[in-house]
């Protein structure tokens, strides 16, 4: 079963390989890998150690899986499925910049492993820009407060 965590920015995103440029300075255990060339790096690979955590992807406005992405989330507002700060949230998604999706690779390990491993990541990617977090089944977040819940 796949799991989604978006990071919805509605400062500039940077481009992944900035991202994994300035990782092991912040974080010296986590590393972005397998990056595209330069002109084609939207994709990569989140290891903690030697162990891959999940599979990074970054949509940029004018591409359809964002324009998709924006316009599902959007919805789910617009029918009401969302408990908490709606109009917050749809503010996010109308200024959104990019998404940083991570399907989350479970490896045969437990969740509180996973995420032990990924929350670093997703902590020092929100100190750093302004957005939301946003698991599936969850809502979406703001450090580890809940905004919305889906």
């Amino acid at each position: 079963m796949s799991h989604y965590m978006r990071f919805f920015f509605t400062s500039p995103a940077p481009a992944l390989s900035r991202l994994a440029a300035t990782l092991p300075t912040a974080l010296p255990r986590h590393s972005l890998r397998h990056l595209a060339p330069e002109d084609a790096a939207h994709e990569a690979g989140l290891y903690a150690g030697e162990t891959l955590c999940a599979a990074l992807d970054l949509t940029l406005p004018g591409t359809p899986l964002f324009t998709d992405e924006i316009a599902e989330f959007v919805a789910a507002l617009e029918a009401g499925k969302g408990t908490g700060e709606v109009a917050r949230v749809r503010d996010v998604l109308t200024r959104c910049t990019a998404v940083l999706a991570a399907q989350i690779l479970w490896q045969g390990r437990k969740t509180d492993e996973v995420m032990d491993d990924i929350d670093p990541f997703w902590d020092w990617i929100a100190a750093q820009h302004e957005g939301l977090l946003q698991a599936d089944t969850q809502g979406f977040f703001e450090g580890y407060d809940r905004v919305l819940a889906l």
